[in-house]
């Protein structure tokens, strides 16, 4: 089965079936699949969903305590870390043309413009979207299996 075989509340269930915790920003989400269902941006959902779950698994190792960081290796993953958000941001952007104005407004000023705060919201969407990507492997699992 693949993504587009289902409707976009379908996707939502799926996805909070995957998820460890309740998603944060639902919302949005559903509002970004439906853009993508609507274009047919399956691909670039699904490449945004990928680059969601390496941005918070970078998260996680830049902030771990356990791990004694050297200078240069600390240098490559903020590197990697501006990269892939600037990646996930031109995602979300492609995702977003689809819509109206109003849509890109809110998106724009809640997740895409250079602020702390955009940033940790940013981060709760990316969070979400990397249940997104266990359920598409969940998917790709049961086509497997078949």
């Amino acid at each position: 089965m693949k993504l587009s075989d289902f409707t976009v509340n379908e996707i939502i269930e799926g996805v909070e079936k995957a998820a460890p915790n309740d998603l944060n920003r639902k919302e949005d989400l559903e509002r970004l699949i439906a853009l993508a269902t609507q274009s047919g941006k399956y691909s670039e959902l699904e490449d945004l969903s990928f680059k969601s779950k390496y941005l918070i698994g970078l998260i996680k190792v830049l902030r771990s305590q356990s791990v004694n960081h050297d200078e240069q290796y600390l240098n490559k993953l903020n590197g990697e870390l501006t990269s892939v958000y600037s990646q996930v941001q031109k995602l979300v952007r492609s995702l977003l043309e689809g819509g109206s104005s109003f849509i890109r407004d809110i998106f724009e000023e809640k997740y895409l413009k250079l602020s702390y705060d955009c940033l940790e919201n940013l981060n709760k969407l990316c969070e979400d979207l990397s249940c997104l990507k266990l359920f598409i492997n969940d998917l790709k699992t049961k086509k497997d299996s078949e």
